[in-house]
């Protein structure tokens, strides 16, 4: 039997984001929220893949700038540019 399709408040539950958030994420192109008569909706199934796939997303490390590491200060040490 199918689940039965989730409402707003339960989604925002779910997903642990504020009312305004929810909004953003209606308006994301692959989230798997949608209307249904003007009410806004998600099947459970579809939003739990959708979370673990966004987990994936983000394990991903970001490239670096153009092959090279960030350069980062050590030990409180910053260097003072002079004209």
């Amino acid at each position: 039997m199918p689940q039965p399709l989730m409402k707003p408040p339960e989604i925002m539950e779910y997903l642990g984001v504020s009312r305004r958030t929810f909004q953003k994420l209606v308006n994301e192109p692959d989230t798997p929220i949608f209307k249904i008569g003007g009410s806004w909706r998600a099947n459970s199934e579809d939003l739990e893949a959708w979370v673990k796939s966004r987990r994936e997303i983000q394990k991903t490390p970001a490239p670096s700038v153009r092959g090279r590491k960030p350069k980062v200060a050590q030990n409180n040490e910053f260097q003072v540019r002079r004209p």
